[in-house]
């Protein structure tokens, strides 16, 4: 079975490594360790290196298709423990998860054919 580390899976899925690595690197820096995910006010570091890169942006839509298709194989993978009877939640962002919907993407990489998800609403689906 697949053990994620749910300080890094951001990290294990991201498909742009020259920002991945971006961000490791600051977030090394701003915590003065290599074991930054450890510290317990990372995330608050890492919203602020975020926030710095802005306007620029991390992932490309083509770069979040191709995180999802990792995150739906480490998804399946959880899956694999789930009893029978039993049902999973998979909470995002609108971005991501109309990505993991969709079964077709647009020249920019936005996600076709999937129905509007409003906040806090729950959908059930197949993990294909």
């Amino acid at each position: 079975m697949y053990k994620y580390d749910p300080d890094k899976w951001l990290f294990e899925t991201f498909v742009n490594t020259q920002n991945r690595d971006y961000i490791i690197s600051e977030l090394e820096k701003k915590l003065g360790t290599k074991d930054w995910h450890k510290k317990e006010n990372y995330r608050k570091e890492l919203g602020q290196v975020m926030k710095e890169y802005w306007p620029k942006l991390f992932e490309s839509g083509f770069d979040c298709i191709e995180r999802i298709k990792k995150g739906k194989e480490i998804t399946k993978e959880i899956l694999k423990t789930v009893k029978e009877g039993e049902e999973v939640a998979i909470v995002a962002h609108y971005g991501i998860i109309t990505r993991f919907l969709a079964k077709e993407f647009n020249k920019e990489g936005e996600a076709v054919g999937v129905p509007f998800i409003d906040n806090c609403q729950i959908e059930k689906t197949v993990v294909e």
